[in-house]
């Protein structure tokens, strides 16, 4: 996902260009894709460098935390990050420009790469602990079987026995 913005840095600050996305490629790094990545950024010519503004989604593919199926996470990546130039355009010497370690760079012909922003983007934006759905119950921990799909036996019958006074009260209890 280059982009070549040469022109666009010989444009006056605030020059602004819009590129859509439409990327079908599977993978963003250890992201499997199971929709292209679909979005508009806007490129912004500022005075460092370029500004890449824009919202890019996709879903993927991953695995729920409770019962280990496969299942669909939507990502919704909001992007903002500027991107600096190695090579100065008019002269073609290297840019002596301190970026502090913020943002990205061009590359030496003056291509911006998305992927990299992409991926760090979709990685934060991806669940912690993702669900198949939110009432997901998960594996029996004594047989392994998946509680959604077969109702198991091990559950009712296995207790904790420190916790065998408070189960047998709570029996008795009626409710």
């Amino acid at each position: 996902m280059r982009y070549n913005v040469a022109q666009l840095l010989h444009e006056d600050v605030g020059a602004r260009r819009v590129v859509e996305i439409g990327d079908a490629r599977g993978t963003l790094d250890c992201l499997t894709l199971l929709k292209p990545l679909e979005g508009t950024v806007q490129l912004t010519r500022t005075n460092r460098g370029i500004l890449a503004t824009g919202v890019i989604e996709t879903v993927v593919d991953s695995e729920c935390s409770r019962c280990l199926e496969q299942t669909r996470v939507p990502l919704r990546v909001e992007l903002a990050e500027e991107f600096f130039a190695v090579v100065d355009l008019r002269t073609g010497l290297p840019a002596s420009r301190e970026i502090d370690g913020e943002g990205f760079m061009l590359t030496e012909i003056h291509e911006l790469d998305l992927e990299e922003p992409l991926r760090q983007g979709a990685l934060v934006q991806m669940p912690m602990q993702p669900l198949c759905r939110d009432d997901c119950r998960g594996l029996c921990q004594q047989c392994g079987a998946n509680l959604n799909e077969v109702s198991c036996p091990c559950a009712a019958v296995a207790v904790d026995p420190r916790l065998h006074d408070l189960a047998r009260w709570l029996r008795n209890s009626g409710d």
